[in-house]
């Protein structure tokens, strides 16, 4: 008898993966083998996000039959989902976000902030997602400004993305960026806010996340500061 496993919930039902015996070949797609300690049947199998559409949930079914007769059982239940995404970085509890105004002489347009310094410690990785996979990864931060009516988000203002050097964790370290006076509006209301998104070690590629990253970020939002 052989083991058959099937993936579904991409976007529609995947082919199942080729039948296997027990202790199978190592170069097949799904390798079965059997636990005894836990006395059960595993399966191991590489999966590949780039396979599926973001952002969908994947299930896991199993059934056992003869191939040479093609006699199977019925498919079992859906495993538990698994998302082939991360979770967004999270800014470190208690963290706000902290502007800093550098002020200058009154220029032509009345503007007297020479620039801005937003602030915050290193994010951290969500609960879901292990530290040591934090570790590995690169953080790209994003921090915008935009206009604030009526207590309302507005119109973009100015939007930065950097990626730190420095991975340090230290409850004393802050990432900074200095937003130049010039960009930001006279006597506006303006708000702040910086999020992150995973990349891959050593490139510009980002990894796909379960939700948007901007909800696990810092924002000024209900405290704006005025020019």
């Amino acid at each position: 008898l052989c083991y058959q496993l099937r993936c579904t919930g991409g976007g529609g039902d995947e082919p199942p993966y080729p039948p296997a015996l027990l202790a199978s070949e190592p170069d097949a797609p799904a390798k079965f083998h059997y636990d005894r300690q836990a006395d059960v049947v595993c399966v191991d199998i590489a999966l590949s996000a780039g396979e599926f559409p973001s952002g969908y949930p994947l299930a896991f079914h199993l059934r056992v039959g003869d191939p040479s007769t093609n006699m199977w059982t019925s498919w079992s239940p859906a495993s538990n989902s698994l998302h082939l995404a991360l979770a967004p970085p999270q800014h470190a509890e208690g963290d706000v976000l902290m502007i800093t105004e550098s002020m200058g002489g009154r220029g032509q347009a009345g503007h007297e902030v020479e620039s801005v310094i937003v602030s915050w410690l290193p994010f951290r990785a969500a609960p879901t997602t292990g530290a040591e996979m934090h570790r590995l990864l690169d953080v790209e931060y994003t921090v915008e400004v935009f206009e604030v009516v009526n207590s309302r988000r507005g119109r973009p203002i100015h939007t930065h993305t950097l990626r730190p050097a420095s991975t340090v964790l230290e409850s004393d370290y802050r990432h900074t960026y200095t937003i130049p006076g010039e960009v930001l509006p006279a006597d506006a209301q303006l708000g702040f806010e910086v999020y992150g998104v995973y990349l891959y070690p050593g490139s510009d590629q980002r990894l796909p996340l379960q939700t948007p990253a901007v909800a696990s970020g810092l924002s000024t939002e209900g405290s704006e500061t005025a020019y």
